[in-house]
């Protein structure tokens, strides 16, 4: 049987740290549960998360989120509804 090799590009995304906000919401409580397989999740939120790294703030206070957007994160996940 032929051994399975991963593809250098699923390697390094892998690695990457990715920031959620909203991620109690309908489609960033998905976005978890979907991202998290591939990357390493971090979390900007107004409630309280279990079972991820989370900064607590509203991202509408720029003083209050900027610490979330510093370190690592590369990608950033922000879904908006409009209304």
């Amino acid at each position: 049987m032929a051994s399975r090799s991963t593809c250098g590009a699923c390697k390094v995304r892998a690695m990457q740290t990715g920031l959620i906000t909203g991620a109690t919401g309908l489609i960033g409580a998905a976005a978890v549960a979907r991202l998290g397989r591939h990357y390493t999740l971090r979390a900007l939120n107004r409630r309280a998360l279990s079972g991820l790294d989370c900064h607590r703030a509203d991202i509408a206070d720029l003083d209050a989120s900027r610490p979330a957007f510093a370190g690592p994160p590369d990608p950033v996940a922000r879904i908006l509804r409009l209304v």
